[in-house]
C-alpha cells in the first residue's frame, strides 16, 4: 500500500457495459466486508450487480482501481445524492484496508474533482477513526459525532425488558400502541407531521441533515427503498385518546439476513414525555423483533453524545458503546492545493 502510485494502477468508473469480471468484484466486496466485520447485504452475484446498476442509474460513482501487475483491485464510491445545495459528495470506503495512505488518497481526491465540479466538500464517515490520520496529509474538518451502541441478544436482561413492558403499559393505559411493517398510505401524512415535529426538537443536527427527511415524499421514498432491498421496516406508533400519533420507534431488518438490526429513531412529542413511553416503545419493539426473527444477534443504534436521556435508556436495556461515528470534511480548495504539491 505504501508504494501505491497511479502509474502502477488503472482507474475505472464502472458502467453497465464495463468489461469487469463481476464475480471477482462481488467476491472481493464480500471479502472486504467480512474483514471489517460489516454486514454483507448482497447474497448473490445478481443481487450485487443489480444494486450496482441501480447506483449507476442514480449517478453514484463506483470506482475500481486495478493493480496492473497482480490483477487485484480496490473499490470505492462517490455519491452526491440528497445534495440539493450542491455542497457535499460522500465517499464510500470498500477498500481492503481502513487506513488510506497518501498515494491512494491522491487517487481518490483526483476522482472527486472529476466526479463533481461544484460540490465544496468530500465527506468521509467512519466508526473506528478510519480517517483521523488523513489530517497528516491534508486539513480535515470534524463535523457530526455519534456514539455507536450495540445490544447483543444473548446478554439482554429479559426480565428487565418484560418489567418495562408491563409497567409502562399499565401506567399509560390511555395510549394505544399499533404495529406496522411499512407505513400504510392513510398514515403517511400524519406520520410526516409528527416526525417533522420530533426532528425539529433535536438540537444537534448533522451538516448532512436532509431537511426534507420528514416530508411525505421522503417517507414514501424510504418505504419504497426498503421494499426494493427486501428489508422489513418495522414501526410501533403510539396514539393518544384522540387517536392521534404522539410517539414512534422504527427499525430496519434485512429479511435475507436479519442477524444485525438497525434501531432507527425513537421519539415522543414534547407534551407526552416523561411517562415512560420510550421504554414502552423500545421494549415492545425488542420483543416483536425476537418473535419474528429469533436468529437476530444484535441491534445497533447511534446516539448523540449529549443525549443523556437516550443513552441512559439504552444502556439500562443492555446496549454497550462499540464505536464513534464521525463525519469529516475535506474542502475542495484544500484538495486542489494538496494535489498540486
Amino acid at each position: 500500500m505504501e508504494e501505491l502510485k497511479r502509474k502502477d494502477y488503472r482507474i475505472e468508473r464502472l458502467k453497465k457495459d464495463s468489461s469487469i469480471n463481476w464475480n471477482e468484484l462481488y467476491l472481493f466486496k464480500k471479502y472486504c466486508d467480512e474483514a471489517k466485520n460489516l454486514e454483507y447485504k448482497d447474497k448473490s452475484l445478481n443481487d450485487f450487480r443489480g444494486r450496482c446498476f441501480d447506483l449507476i442509474d442514480r449517478n453514484v460513482g463506483i470506482y475500481v482501481i486495478w493493480d496492473k501487475e497482480e490483477g487485484g483491485f480496490f473499490y470505492f464510491s462517490m455519491n452526491n445524492e440528497n445534495n440539493e445545495d450542491k455542497k457535499y459528495v460522500k465517499f464510500g470506503n470498500y477498500l481492503v484496508t481502513n487506513k488510506i495512505e497518501e498515494n491512494l488518497l491522491r487517487i481518490i481526491l483526483e476522482e472527486f474533482i472529476n466526479y463533481d465540479k461544484k460540490s465544496r466538500y468530500l465527506v468521509v464517515t467512519g466508526e473506528k477513526g478510519e480517517y483521523d490520520h488523513v489530517g497528516e496529509f491534508i486539513n480535515i474538518e470534524l463535523g457530526e459525532v455519534r456514539e455507536i451502541f450495540e445490544l447483543r441478544t444473548r446478554s439482554v436482561d429479559k426480565d428487565l425488558i418484560e418489567n418495562w413492558n408491563k409497567e409502562t403499559r399499565i401506567e399509560n393505559s390511555k395510549y394505544k400502541l399499533k404495529f406496522f411493517d411499512g407505513l400504510p398510505d392513510d398514515l403517511i401524512s400524519e406520520y410526516s407531521k409528527i416526525l417533522s415535529k420530533i426532528i425539529d426538537d433535536i438540537s444537534h443536527k448533522s451538516r448532512l441533515y436532509n431537511h426534507d427527511l420528514g416530508n411525505e415524499k421522503e417517507i414514501l421514498k424510504r418505504r419504497d427503498a426498503y421494499q426494493k432491498m427486501e428489508y422489513n421496516w418495522y414501526q410501533y406508533l403510539i396514539f393518544d385518546e384522540k387517536n392521534q400519533i404522539v410517539g414512534l420507534t422504527e427499525t430496519s431488518i434485512n429479511s435475507k439476513d436479519p442477524r444485525v438490526v438497525t434501531q432507527n429513531m425513537t421519539g415522543i412529542l414534547l407534551e407526552h414525555r416523561g411517562k415512560g413511553l420510550s421504554k414502552l416503545l423500545k421494549s415492545t419493539m425488542y420483543k416483536r423483533l425476537l418473535l419474528d426473527f429469533p436468529e437476530i444477534e444484535k441491534l445497533r443504534t447511534a446516539i448523540h453524545p449529549k443525549n443523556e436521556i437516550s443513552k441512559n435508556i439504552n444502556t439500562r436495556m443492555g446496549y454497550v458503546q462499540c464505536g464513534l461515528y464521525k463525519e469529516q470534511f475535506l474542502e475542495r480548495v484544500e484538495i486542489i492545493s494538496f494535489l498540486k504539491n
